[in-house]
């Protein structure tokens, strides 16, 4: 059984795969894949695998054995049961949204938490699966998450730490094939796919998925302009104005742009052959900054991001 490990990244339409496959469970079955989400993987399963570093307690180096040992369970049972590929999709097994803000690094214990994983995956994992976004997209949706959850508005300093920090997704590409030198890393933009769970699926496993559901909810969709400023509100905080968000100004949107433009370019030309990246998914999106407002409102996916597991993702941290 081959598995796949789909490891986000936050905010570009993760979570639509897990209500994808709630909704074709029967198709999925015929398929001979199965799927992982975040309802399996925070209910235990991954349990000390995904600690920060800075909250290991002396039984997390029993705790990680515990749970690659229930891993290594469930793929020999699945295996059994006759499921030919598993997708794993979890971008806590990365990092989460809130450790990049605070630390204003992209996903900067990316190598050691993806480590963890490698005894529990290792000899099965054929493929790591990444969904990028733009950097402004991703930043602006990210703070526009967090800020409701007690984050503060970015100061200026704030926001051009955001812009120079040093890691891009090639640097987290790089990473991930060190870990799994074996496996193939399978990129696609956000910009391109989000609302394309079949298409996403096929390039994940070569599968043809005929979905006996057309649609899903739109949940966990950022905050806009006026939610977050009820939020501030409420914590007696200065409301936000036209001129702190979105909290990128031109001229970090042109190095934020071009930033992306240059990993982009790098993917199409790359010459590792373990290094595959597509962005063929219907009708074609610009790779400008799309806010999430934007994504909802103008383009309105099937399948958009989101999932109701804020309380989880924070017990991971």
């Amino acid at each position: 059984m081959d598995v796949i490990l789909h490891v986000g990244a936050h905010r570009t339409a993760t979570a639509s795969l897990a209500v994808f496959f709630e909704q074709n469970k029967d198709e999925a079955r015929e398929q001979r894949v199965a799927f992982w989400g975040a309802d399996r993987t925070r209910s235990g399963l991954f349990s000390g695998l995904m600690a920060h570093k800075n909250s290991i307690m002396p039984d997390t180096p029993r705790r990680r054995d515990r749970a690659t040992q229930l891993i290594r369970m469930e793929l020999d049972r699945l295996e059994k049961s006759g499921v030919h590929q598993l997708i794993v999709s979890e971008p806590s097994m990365i990092g989460t949204m809130m450790q990049n803000l605070q630390s204003e690094r992209l996903y900067p214990n990316f190598q050691p938490r993806l480590s963890r994983f490698f005894d529990a995956f290792g000899d099965h994992c054929c493929q790591i699966s990444f969904s990028l976004r733009s950097y402004e997209g991703y930043w602006t949706s990210a703070l526009a998450h967090a800020i409701p959850r007690g984050l503060a508005i970015p100061s200026e300093n704030t926001v051009d730490r955001l812009v120079t920090q040093p890691r891009r997704w090639k640097t987290l590409i790089g990473e991930a094939r060190r870990v799994f030198p074996s496996a193939e890393v399978l990129v696609w933009p956000f910009e391109a796919m989000a609302g394309h769970p079949v298409r996403q699926i096929a390039l994940m496993t070569g599968a043809t998925f005929q979905p006996s559901r057309a649609n899903a909810p739109w949940v966990n969709a950022a905050p806009n302009r006026h939610a977050i400023s009820r939020a501030l509100i409420e914590r007696n905080t200065p409301v936000i104005s036209g001129t702190n968000w979105p909290p990128f100004h031109n001229h970090h949107r042109q190095v934020l742009r071009a930033q992306y433009h240059e990993d982009l370019e790098w993917l199409k030309t790359n010459n590792d052959t373990l290094i595959s990246y597509s962005e063929t998914a219907g009708k074609h999106q610009r790779f400008d900054n799309l806010t999430d407002s934007q994504d909802v409102a103008d383009n309105k996916p099937a399948y958009l991001r989101g999932h109701p597991n804020d309380r989880e993702e924070r017990r991971m941290v």
